[in-house]
This record gives structure tokens, C-alpha cells and sequence, in this order.
């Protein structure tokens, strides 16, 4: 009997002399224990109406929040304001105001999907019946993150976008597509 237990103890031995480095080596790569940081996120943004007969255009983003990081995840709850122009002088111009968040996944390089809602205002200059107004407002979308330095993340961005969808008309749409800067502090 003890040399059964004896040739299984060592063919195990091996096995769990692999683990036993494998989990060494995910623990010593790992860039750091679990920690919270300051987010400063700008984005720039190319923004494209779906079936509105509105134009191309362009904004920006500003983004505040802090940084939840452990190995291997990040998770950013954040305020947003964001700006979008569309088309030439006479497109729509929409202002918002948000709250959400993000969830990626990887260190030096991250994949990772948010979302916001809140509050916009969208205007347009427009002579006789106005259709600008305020209403709720919200996006969802996919980021990729390249993050060489701890304290900067460069990264590109896409997103699904929604203004308002009240009785009297309906709601404005968008595919919002950039690139993004975050100062992580």
C-alpha cells in the first residue's frame, strides 16, 4: 500500500510543482495589489446621426471618476459631460451631463464596455416650431485601452447614443467613435 501511495505521491509531485510556479508567476507578474485611483478622462469624438438627415460631426468628452483596480480589472463609476455638433452651422447640437460607468478587463492591454444616463439638452437654430428642448439621454459602448505607464491610459472608443423619446417626437440617435486620453492619479 505505501507504494502505491508513493508512485501517485510523486507523479503528483511534478503536477503540483507546475501549479505551484504557475501561481508564483501570476502573483509576481501581477503590476500591483488592489487600489483606488483618481480618473481624468478627454475624449474626441466623430459622431454620426442614424436616419435623422442630420450630418457628420464632431465633440469631445470630459470624464471624472475614481479607478477601482486589482489585477487584471478595472472598474471606473464616473461623472460625464459631453458635447456633440452635427453636421454644418444649422445641425443639432447636443449637451449632456451623466453618470455611469466602466468595466475592463487586462493590464497592458484592455478591453472593456460603459455606459451612462443622465440629463441633455439638445438644440437646434432652426425659424418657426423649435425642437430643442431637454430630456433624459444615454450611451453604452465598447473601449480598447493601451496603458504602457500606470498613470496614462490611451485608448479608442465606440458607442450607441440616445436623446430623449417623448410622445411629441422621437428619439435622436447617434454612433459616437474617438479616441480617449486618462490621466490616472
Amino acid at each position: 500500500m505505501s507504494l502505491v501511495i508513493q508512485r501517485i505521491f510523486s507523479r503528483n509531485r511534478l503536477s503540483l510543482g507546475l501549479l505551484a510556479c504557475a501561481a508564483l508567476m501570476v502573483f509576481a507578474l501581477a503590476p500591483n495589489p488592489a487600489r483606488a485611483d483618481f480618473m481624468v478622462g478627454v475624449d474626441v469624438d466623430g459622431v454620426e446621426p442614424f436616419e435623422s438627415g442630420a450630418a457628420f460631426g464632431g465633440g469631445f468628452g470630459l470624464r471624472l471618476g475614481g479607478q477601482f483596480h486589482i489585477p487584471l480589472l478595472a472598474l471606473t463609476p464616473e461623472l460625464a459631460f459631453t458635447y456633440a455638433k452635427f453636421g454644418d452651422d444649422y445641425g443639432p447640437t447636443i449637451y449632456r451631463g451623466m453618470i455611469g460607468g466602466r468595466v475592463a478587463i487586462g493590464e497592458i492591454i484592455r478591453v472593456g464596455v460603459y455606459g451612462h444616463i443622465g440629463l441633455g439638452r439638445f438644440e437646434l437654430d432652426v425659424q418657426g416650431d423649435d425642437p430643442s428642448g431637454s430630456d433624459v439621454t444615454y450611451d453604452v459602448g465598447l473601449t480598447l485601452d493601451l496603458t504602457l505607464i500606470p498613470f496614462l491610459n490611451l485608448g479608442v472608443h465606440a458607442a450607441y447614443n440616445s436623446f430623449g423619446e417623448d410622445p411629441e417626437r422621437e428619439a435622436f440617435e447617434w454612433l459616437t467613435t474617438g479616441a480617449h486620453v486618462e490621466f490616472v492619479f
